[in-house]
């Protein structure tokens, strides 16, 4: 992978005692270059232009199906994954093609007529089974899965994120920065305990205080030596660091927990009458907020 990387990268000049900054679409050319500690940039597509249209389009998807538990036992809560694969024929991963493809509002009204319930819910034309939908993956945390959204992150806070799990560069790097993160560091490949314990408390302990992906850098090269095995990746600007903060955290989440509390309240009490599945996904919410305010005052006594 780090030859056919690297050759994807081309003549790339290795400073001396510098650093590379990728402009990527989500390649990790970092890995290809160990000699000096690299880090990545996105190119995001920013917009689509929305134009009228009525034209017949032919939209191919990939869908994924989590299914998991809810306090009510005779209740499964399902969620739906969908991954746009083309559209008219043209790759949605083909930025050439994709260039002169008029889009208009297909993926609009595609969103919009996909809702459960609706009565002009589109139907598939065709059907077929696929292995794994690309992008479907979650992360396995102690009190069940997380699935990481294009949305904004820690209350716009701008956070780091580390993340060990598996590949979790290829599925994540680009949902985390796209949501606010300063910087995201992913693996290309599944590591240990003992690497990930070695790398992090280097990365964090001895060489903190260094520049992010410089730390990364040296507590990879600390930890693999000589060896090719590199797979922590870096992705932000290179001029990051972690630093503590002053504020008063622990009450920074609790307010932000209330705000969203009294807002998932006050719309299940004021915009309703409710469909049962939306009432039992508003309820279910409510009780999230509630559950984690809980822990804030039996832990920290904060209200």
């Amino acid at each position: 992978m780090r030859q056919e990387l690297r050759a994807a990268a081309g003549a790339v000049p290795i400073p001396s005692n510098g650093s590379i900054t990728f402009i990527t679409e989500g390649l990790p050319l970092g890995f290809a270059f160990p000699e000096v500690p690299t880090t990545h940039l996105f190119t995001l597509d920013l917009g689509i232009t929305v134009l009228n249209g009525g034209i017949e389009r032919t939209i191919v998807v990939d869908i994924a199906l989590g299914i998991g538990r809810t306090p009510d036992e005779d209740l499964l809560q399902v969620t739906q994954f969908i991954r746009f694969v083309s559209l008219d024929g043209v790759s949605w991963n083909d930025p050439r093609e994709k260039a002169s493809l008029y889009v208009g509002n297909a993926i609009k009204d595609f969103t919009e007529r996909s809702r459960p319930n609706d009565p002009d819910e589109l139907e598939p034309t065709v059907k077929d089974l696929v292995d794994r939908v690309v992008g479907s993956a979650v992360l396995k945390v102690h009190d069940g899965n997380f699935i990481a959204l294009p949305r904004s992150v820690a209350g716009e806070g701008n956070p780091i994120v580390i993340n060990n799990a598996c590949v979790s560069w290829r599925r994540l790097a680009t949902n985390f920065m796209f949501g606010g993160a300063r910087g995201y560091v992913g693996t290309l490949f599944p590591i240990s305990t003992t690497e990930a314990e070695s790398v992090l408390l280097r990365a964090l302990g001895k060489h903190h205080g260094k520049l992010l992906p410089h730390a990364l850098w040296s507590a990879q090269h600390e930890t693999y030596d000589d060896d090719l095995r590199r797979p922590y990746v870096a992705a932000g600007v290179y001029t990051q660091r972690i630093r503590a903060t002053v504020a008063d955290v622990p009450r920074y989440i609790v307010a932000k927990l209330k705000l969203g509390r009294d807002a998932w309240t006050s719309y299940r009490d004021h915009n309703g009458p409710h469909p049962p599945e939306r009432k039992r996904t508003v309820d279910g919410r409510i009780r999230f907020f509630e559950r984690e305010l809980g822990w804030f005052r039996r832990e920290w006594k904060l209200f």
